[in-house]
């Protein structure tokens, strides 16, 4: 579990700020509570429209083709899409090189083959049930790990330093826990959009005029 959630794990993750670089040029957050209010909207976005994808595969990973095709259906965004699909095959291919076992090389030939797409949330779920983790488990290292790269990106932005950025990890350890547990049994056709105004941030990103993040 650590490894898997362990920022030096090559899944590509930091290249990515989940909106958060277009939000802060736009002027739509700032360095205090308007942050705060962002990383809480950051979580309840990915456990409503993400989070079902990773614990539907991790409980059966034989769903991932269908979870995955579901993913990509439900992500009009194309920064977001393409996003999700650069970091879940970089996971997919440190996963395969680094566990190895047939349910994830199966998922690797598949998405070589361009018969599915390898999007983040159901790659994520995938590895976690080939190294026998449960739905929840895997669903709060989805969340954890979302968190995590969102502030690093608050970090390398130089909207806050590097202690604030623990200090609001530590104070959003509940709310995440809250929203996981708000979303944990919600099935893949339940997953839905809650921040439009995030999603419209995102696709921002490509239009800057300069910037650090794909995403």
């Amino acid at each position: 579990m650590w490894q898997l959630v362990d920022s030096a794990f090559p899944s590509g993750g930091f290249a990515h700020s989940n909106g958060m670089e277009s939000a802060w040029a736009w002027g739509l957050i700032d360095a205090g509570e308007e942050l705060t209010t962002y990383l809480q909207t950051v979580l309840r976005q990915a456990a409503d429209a993400l989070l079902p994808f990773c614990t539907a595969v991790a409980h059966d990973p034989g769903r991932f083709r269908e979870a995955d095709w579901a993913c990509d259906a439900t992500m009009p965004n194309h920064i977001a899409n393409q996003a999700s699909r650069a970091q879940g095959q970089a996971m997919l291919k440190a996963g395969c090189s680094i566990y190895g076992g047939s349910i994830l090389l199966d998922a690797q030939q598949a998405v070589r083959l361009e018969h599915t797409h390898g999007h983040l949330a159901p790659v994520f779920g995938l590895c976690a049930s080939s190294l026998g983790f449960a739905r929840r488990d895997a669903g709060s290292m989805f969340l954890y790990t979302t968190l995590r790269a969102t502030l690093s990106a608050a970090v390398r932005l130089g909207i806050v330093g590097p202690m604030e950025a623990q200090r609001l990890q530590r104070g959003l350890a509940e709310p995440a826990h809250t929203v996981a547990g708000d979303a944990y049994h919600h099935g893949i056709d339940e997953t839905c959009q809650t921040a439009p105004l995030l999603d419209l941030a995102q696709t921002g990103q490509d239009r800057l005029y300069s910037r650090l993040f794909q995403s």
